[in-house]
C-alpha cells in the first residue's frame, strides 16, 4: 500500500470536552474528529446493532456516538472510506489496519441506512492515517509540522505541535521518531514527510535544554502517514 503525506485541513473549532457521561447533541453539534479503534465488538445481537468495533476520540475521555450521545467509546459497524478516492485494494488493507488499532481516521460517526431494519453506526472518513511501526500508541496524539525557523542558538522552535481534538498547541525543539523503534529507513522517510507536509505522532514530551533555555521535545512511540 502506498502511503503519502498530504496537507491537513485546519481544525474548525474542535474542542476538548471535559465532561463525562451522555450529552445531548443539541449542546455539541457533530464535528470531524480523530478516532482510533479500542476493541472489537464481540456482542451477540442482531446486526448491525452488534458486530464491528468500538472507537474513541484520541486525547479525550468522551466521544460523540452515531446517535448523538457522548460516551467513553462508541460502536462502529462500518468504516466508510468512499469519500477519500482510494482504490479498493488500499481501502481493504487500510480497513484491516484500522480495525487492529494501527491507524487513525478523521471523520464523524453517523447512522447510515444500509437496507437493514436498523441503521448502521458508520464512521465516515475524511482522512486516513496509517501507523508506520505497528507499535501500540501511548501518550498524547499530535499533528506536528516543521516551522522553517532557523536559529543561531538552541533550543530552537523547529517544529509546531497541535494536540488532536483539542485547542492545545506549542513549539517543539526536537522530534525523535527513532524512539518508536522505527528503523533507519522509516525514520528518514518520516522526517522527510514531517518537514514536507506534517505527521501525526503519538508520544511523550521530554525537556530539551540549551543556551536559549528550555523547550519541549517529542519522543514518538508511533507515527502516522496519510494515505490517498
Amino acid at each position: 500500500m502506498a502511503f503519502t503525506a498530504c496537507d491537513l485541513e485546519e481544525d474548525s473549532g474542535d474542542a476538548e470536552f471535559e465532561r463525562s457521561g451522555s450529552l445531548s447533541a443539541e449542546y455539541a453539534p457533530p464535528v470531524a474528529d480523530y478516532f482510533i479503534v479500542t476493541r472489537v465488538d464481540y456482542r451477540k445481537c442482531v446486526s448491525p446493532l452488534c458486530g464491528g468495533w468500538f472507537v474513541k476520540r484520541v486525547n479525550s475521555d468522551v466521544t460523540q456516538c452515531a446517535d448523538g450521545t457522548w460516551q467513553a467509546e462508541c460502536h462502529m459497524f462500518e468504516l466508510d472510506l468512499s469519500g477519500l478516492g482510494l482504490n479498493p485494494n488500499t481501502e481493504e488493507k487500510f480497513s484491516e489496519v484500522f480495525g487492529n488499532g494501527g491507524a487513525l481516521v478523521r471523520g464523524s460517526l453517523e447512522e447510515v441506512d444500509i437496507g437493514s431494519y436498523f441503521p448502521a453506526d458508520t464512521l465516515v472518513a475524511t482522512e486516513a492515517w496509517a501507523g508506520v511501526t505497528g507499535q501500540d500508541p501511548d501518550g498524547h496524539f499530535s499533528r506536528v509540522d516543521a516551522t522553517g525557523i532557523q536559529c543561531v542558538t538552541f533550543p530552537c522552535p523547529y517544529f509546531f505541535e497541535r494536540a488532536l481534538n483539542t485547542v492545545v498547541s506549542d513549539d517543539l525543539a526536537s522530534v525523535d521518531l527513532a524512539a518508536s523503534g522505527a528503523n533507519a529507513s522509516q525514520v528518514e522517510k518520516g522526517m522527510a514527510e514531517l518537514n514536507d507536509t506534517g505527521l501525526l505522532i503519538a508520544g511523550e514530551h521530554e525537556i530539551v535544554s540549551g543556551p536559549a533555555g528550555e523547550m519541549n521535545g517529542l519522543l514518538a512511540n508511533e507515527f502516522y502517514t496519510r494515505i490517498d
